[in-house]
């Protein structure tokens, strides 16, 4: 495995570079180094998916793949309490990684993540948030056209405050493209 050659120099050009513009275009005029890039960040989302399906269910939404590199796998993990046990899986892990796609992995380091945490709690809440809109839509009753003309004609002939509260559950209906006559 070729040795990177003057990565860190590339890198201090790069933060020398006065604006965004300017970082950008050289960026852009390396090719290579984006296209290699590119290539390891494709890997590793690959390799979270098999991660992923070889943990055990408990663990998958607290875990995922940070990087892989030097033979050595490293994955974020939730909290403290997680990564104890994905400790107990980690022989299991590494074996299965060795025969399915990495014969030359050499070890997983395990790095604690609290970002994890957050992203968990906030993807749950927002699928709360979303079932519950859709149930809110699917539950809420509508006034159809002939239930608003028949309180509208009830309030004609009822007193005035129940006539007002009729005429102005009337003016709830859903469809808006032809509203009952008030």
């Amino acid at each position: 495995m070729p040795k990177r050659q003057s990565r860190p120099q590339r890198l201090n050009i790069l933060l020398q570079k006065e604006s965004p513009e300017d970082r950008l275009e050289y960026l852009l005029s390396q090719p290579d180094e984006i296209k290699n890039i590119e290539q390891h960040a494709l890997g590793l989302l690959k390799l979270n998916a098999v991660v992923k399906k070889l943990l055990s269910p408990p663990l998958q939404p607290w875990c995922r793949v940070a990087n892989y590199r030097q033979n050595i796998l490293v994955l974020d993990i939730a909290n403290g309490s997680w990564m104890m046990r994905l400790r107990y899986e980690q022989l299991n892990l590494l074996s299965a990684l060795r025969k399915q796609i990495l014969p030359s992995l050499c070890s997983i380091h395990i790095r604690i993540n609290p970002i994890l945490m957050l992203e968990f709690h906030n993807t749950k809440q927002k699928l709360a948030g979303m079932k519950k809109k859709e149930a809110d839509e699917s539950n809420s009753r509508c006034l159809s056209l002939k239930t608003a003309e028949l309180l509208v004609n009830l309030a004609i002939k009822s007193p005035k405050k129940l006539s007002d509260a009729l005429k102005r559950l009337a003016g709830l209906v859903k469809n808006p493209t032809s509203p009952p006559p008030i």
